[in-house]
């Protein structure tokens, strides 16, 4: 599957945006997709380990993932190290533009199963293109509402 990306504007400093990025925890809470996530330990530095458990129109996902967090550049990495994908990684970026923050939610993913990406992985692309923007958006309504 491609790299897929998603970019939007939000009117708030790039930290506030950033705090609600570094609580993973309270996702489900304004997010449908987002069924379940746990954060399991705090790794050494800046690294946290988390269990998550999505619904992407129907297709549930679970894996395990650390987040890298880089509090200077507001910046956040991740990877899937266990889960129902053979690749998911991606970053968070967060950077001050005139009036408040640009925020973009980069992802690359693999499913893993050759002729299910070959037969129906533009569709499965479609959702995951859907949900990102969703929660891109959601995450601005809740940078709004001043968390």
């Amino acid at each position: 599957m491609p790299d897929i990306k998603v970019t939007t504007k939000i009117n708030k400093p790039p930290r506030l945006v950033y705090d609600i990025l570094k609580e993973p925890n309270k996702f489900p809470l304004f997010m449908k997709d987002a069924k379940k996530i746990d954060v399991i330990r705090m790794a050494l530095g800046n690294a946290i380990i988390t269990k998550w458990a999505v619904d992407i129109d129907g297709t549930p996902i679970e894996w395990t993932e650390e987040d890298l967090y880089n509090d200077k550049e507001k910046r956040i990495k991740f990877r899937m190290v266990d889960g129902d994908l053979k690749k998911y990684e991606g970053e968070w970026t967060l950077s001050p533009v005139k009036g408040g923050s640009r925020i973009s939610l980069s992802i690359q993913l693999e499913w893993g199963i050759p002729n299910f990406e070959k037969y129906i992985g533009s569709i499965l692309e479609n959702k995951l293109c859907r949900s990102m923007r969703s929660m891109v958006w959601l995450i601005r309504k809740r940078a709004n509402k001043g968390m």
